[in-house]
């Protein structure tokens, strides 16, 4: 049986590289990159968690809140390691918003035929702070012939 686990607050830590405020629980330091060479901030396991093939995506908590700026999304990418073993996001990658503040929370499911036992303070996955452009549509009768002339090439169009 899963345990809920309801994201605690601390002094918000400003990263001054990435001009992102965080909140984790007490009992854990905050998530930051492992070197200066990281791309991506690594989420832990919030609580203990068995991830069963065939059935319907595991929620798992990370306990981390954050405030990413204004033209600043967090992709959420599994671990390597744990993807070596089957763990998979069901929903990778996952996509955080500026405008979202709550639990950063995985949707974890297995591959392969057995179940993936997740322990509370495993790391599991890795917040990836990448910069966006908002974009507006607008609709047009014809759209504009691509530069490199692709069109309406699709899979496989470009050559193996």
């Amino acid at each position: 049986m899963q345990q809920k686990s309801t994201p605690t607050r601390f002094a918000p830590r400003v990263d001054p590289h990435r001009g992102c405020h965080g909140h984790t629980p007490l009992h854990r330091p905050p998530p930051e990159p492992r070197s200066l060479a990281s791309a991506g901030i690594d989420l832990y396991a919030a609580q203990p968690a068995i991830v069963t093939p065939g059935m319907r995506p595991t929620v798992v908590s990370t306990g981390v809140r954050v405030a990413l700026p204004l033209g600043v999304m967090g992709m959420i990418a599994i671990r390597s390691g744990c993807a070596a073993e089957g763990l998979q996001l069901a929903n990778a990658p996952g996509i955080i918003d500026p405008g979202y503040h709550g639990d950063i929370r995985l949707l974890l499911i297995a591959q392969g035929d057995r179940p993936i036992s997740v322990t509370a303070s495993q790391r599991v996955a890795q917040l990836i702070p990448l910069r966006f452009e908002a974009l507006r549509l607008e609709q047009v009768v014809a759209l504009p012939e691509s530069e490199d002339g692709r069109g309406n090439g699709g899979f496989g169009s470009t050559g193996n």
